[in-house]
């Protein structure tokens, strides 16, 4: 301890006897150190946390579907998603979280909104509280357009209502349909759905209304659904995906016209298939490097200054 703070003296006292090279010194470093720093934040947040006030995602995969043999994403059928639901042990919850866009409109004022349709348990799956109102109860997940009910965001609630506190309970009116306010996202909240600020979340009771090409809750070839699962605590990756290919194996035996060769996996938030995750890895990679040769420069810099101070 004696020869640490002996050292800790000497140091400062050649930092005030050469203060000019101190202060280039310390400043080559901080804007090197701080470059990577806010780097490796923002990367952190993209591949670790993508999505604010979401809890426990180091447990949250991207469900993966695809055609044994051919490549691409190809989604899930409703039905499929509720079997996974109910024969799985190891999983928390599953979500569906499918991007629609519609026209929203209230009064004479009409403007094109994109949001999600989404299972009942989305926001208490996500631990997410809407800070007016509520979410979705079970029952408003099902049905054929039996619950038009919306919770919409944030930024919806104070740009087109003004901030409104008693907005619970009043329309809008979506693809033509009337919807009831039941909730008011947070503030930071913007969906899970990288690349993209939702408007507003709809059950998926009301996929008929948001999507032309027919009703699909029912129909086991329907291959629409994207969504996520938690995995239990406790729970890894490679458990979880032996249940998974064990349940799909299972849903191919018993409706082989619809489900032959379908394989459901399990990736990272950072790999999800299905939004823009998929398609800034390689970014990431080259800001990755690109900060690391900025803090490899900034030593070299203060390399080059010791260097010249000693001849």
């Amino acid at each position: 301890m004696q020869t640490f703070l002996q050292d800790i003296r000497f140091g400062f006292r050649m930092l005030r006897r050469s203060p000019g090279f101190s202060i280039l010194a310390i400043l080559c470093l901080t804007l090197g150190i701080g470059t990577n720093a806010a780097a490796l934040s923002w990367i952190e947040g993209i591949l670790i946390h993508p999505y604010p006030l979401v809890a426990h995602q180091d447990r949250m995969f991207a469900l993966n579907c695809t055609t044994r043999g051919a490549q691409g994403f190809t989604g899930l059928s409703y039905p499929d998603f509720l079997d996974l639901e109910k024969n799985s042990t190891l999983f928390e919850s599953f979500i569906i979280d499918k991007i629609t866009g519609t026209t929203l409109s209230n009064g004479d004022r009409a403007e094109r909104a994109v949001g999600g349709m989404v299972s009942a348990n989305y926001f208490d799956a996500l631990g997410v509280r809407p800070i007016l109102g509520r979410g979705f109860r079970p029952e408003e997940g099902t049905g054929r357009n039996a619950h038009p009910v919306t919770v919409i965001s944030y930024m919806t609630w104070k740009n087109r209502y003004k901030g409104d506190p008693d907005i619970i309970g009043k329309t809008q009116y979506m693809n033509g349909v009337q919807h009831t306010i039941i909730g008011v996202a947070p503030e930071r909240f913007h969906g899970t759905f990288i690349g993209y600020s939702f408007n507003f979340w709809v059950p998926t009771s009301m996929q008929e209304t948001f999507d032309n090409t027919g009703y699909k809750l029912e129909d086991r070839g329907a291959r629409w659904i994207e969504g996520y699962a938690f995995l239990k605590p406790g729970v890894t990756q490679q458990q979880a995906q032996a249940e998974l290919s064990a349940i799909a194996q299972r849903l191919e035996n018993d409706y082989p016209q619809t489900d032959r060769g379908r394989e459901v996996g399990l990736l990272p938030l950072w790999k999800t298939p299905f939004n823009a995750a998929g398609g800034i890895s390689t970014t990431l990679g080259i800001t990755a490097a690109v900060v690391f040769f900025v803090l490899l420069i900034a030593c070299a810099n203060v390399s080059n200054l010791l260097l010249a101070r000693s001849l």
